[in-house]
């Protein structure tokens, strides 16, 4: 993890080739007392293919691209780019269309014309030490603390992304809620540490059944939720047929919650 202050190293640029924001940089990081190493990516597709790749500590990205403009650039680079903050380079008259991209996830927005030796450096150790911050705090918040599962907050954050890839791939999306009938009884009756063993246990069900790649979150007090990608109603039935199976295998060997 980086320290405080710290400016990251490696920075890609992506704008068209006859962008005045090129030279800018170059200007910049030229005159710059900080050790920093940045490449050019000439549109949103370049740009995308490396972000498949590891060596990326922070992106800046002009707003008319070849191939795409403003917050919709934004938007398909920010989906690839999720562990990475993004600082927008707005032109003339582009400040506004800055701003909404500041709204939707960008860590900064600085002016081409304040991209100097004295300003970028500050700019970029700002946006990532803004994106260590969010990132902390939102996990914290989206992992329940007892079963270690996504929190309610985790599955909203997260199943948004979840279902914007889906859109965009052409796949289904499964949603599967359940409840513990009986919590609150077990709560009043045998304790809450009881109560909480049957819900760490219900937890290691769900994660044993579902794949890796399905969010499985707790959403209320007795209450789970699993959205699975690629997945659809034809589905529904077997997923919850294994789930039952494996509640059925516990009970079988009589593993008593307490």
């Amino acid at each position: 993890m980086r320290r405080i202050g710290d400016i990251p190293k490696n920075l890609l640029v992506v704008d068209k080739d006859s962008s005045p924001l090129r030279e800018a940089v170059r200007t910049a990081i030229e005159g710059a007392d900080a050790e920093l190493k940045f490449e050019w990516a000439g549109d949103l597709s370049s740009a995308v293919e490396r972000l498949r790749h590891h060596g990326v500590d922070v992106v800046l990205m002009g707003l008319d691209l070849p191939d795409a403009y403003g917050v919709a650039a934004f938007e398909k680079l920010q989906v690839l780019s999720t562990d990475i903050p993004v600082v927008v380079a707005a032109g003339p008259g582009e400040e506004g269309v800055a701003a909404k991209c500041v709204a939707l996830g960008a860590q900064d927005s600085v002016s081409i014309d304040d991209v100097t030796a004295a300003v970028l450096p500050r700019v970029l150790r700002y946006a990532a030490e803004r994106h260590r911050l969010l990132g902390a705090l939102c996990d914290l918040a989206a992992v329940d603390e007892l079963t270690e599962l996504y929190s309610r907050k985790g599955l909203i954050d997260l199943g948004q992304q979840t279902l914007r890839t889906a859109r965009r791939m052409a796949k289904d999306v499964l949603m599967i809620h359940l409840d513990i009938d009986g919590l609150t009884g077990i709560n009043h009756s045998l304790g809450h540490d009881c109560g909480d063993e049957v819900l760490l246990a219900t937890a290691s069900v769900l994660m044993d059944v579902f794949r890796s790649t399905d969010l499985v979150a707790r959403v209320g007090p007795d209450e789970f939720a699993v959205l699975a990608m690629d997945a659809g109603p034809s589905n529904g039935p077997s997923l919850l047929g294994r789930f039952m199976d494996a509640v059925a295998d516990l009970e079988s060997k009589r593993l008593a919650p307490c």
